[in-house]
């Protein structure tokens, strides 16, 4: 099934198309003349969205997308980057805890909605990932040191320090399976 033509308007032919509406002109006219849908027109005469808005809303709003954001440079730092799977399945998960309607097909955001989402925060990338050189993946005790260095710093941002003291965190681990 093709996707449905929007006609695009702009928010002055809207707003005159409204205008003409309070004037007396009918909705249908008003559409014709104005090139503007006759049930934007309906919808924002009767109040249901914002007259200042035009076009489709965001499924989020600007802070939850900004959360969206933060939590994937969060991630990024730790050296977890997030994945476009998890990030999707993650909106997906919000959506419906935020018990909002799902617009998404398959009630899942697709490669349009993570386009849209990429050009609107450019301060994150797309990366892909790559198969380090023996020589950068050697462990080293720098490389140690600087881990745990990395975790100390991470600890003492979050003021978690004392987990530290908890001997109950301490694991041991071997190869035996």
């Amino acid at each position: 099934m093709p996707a449905e033509m929007r006609v695009k308007y702009t928010k002055d032919q809207l707003s005159r198309a409204l205008e003409a509406i309070n004037n007396g002109m009918s909705v249908y006219k008003a559409s014709q003349t104005f090139n503007v849908p006759k049930t934007t027109l309906r919808d924002k005469r009767d109040g249901k969205y914002k007259i200042e808005k035009c076009g489709v809303q965001p499924v989020l709003s600007r802070d939850e997308e900004r959360t969206i954001v933060e939590w994937i440079v969060h991630l990024a730092a730790l050296g977890f980057p997030v994945t476009k799977s998890q990030l999707l399945e993650n909106v997906s998960n919000l959506v419906k805890n935020l018990q909002r309607p799902n617009p998404f097909k398959d009630g899942k955001p697709g490669n349009h909605w993570f386009q849209k989402f990429m050009d609107r925060h450019p301060e994150i990338s797309k990366r892909v990932s790559q198969n380090l050189a023996t020589s950068r993946s050697a462990v080293t005790e720098v490389a140690i040191k600087n881990w745990f260095r990395k975790v100390e710093e991470y600890f003492r941002s979050q003021n978690i320090m004392d987990i530290l003291e908890d001997g109950s965190r301490v694991f041991n681990c071997d190869e035996s399976a």
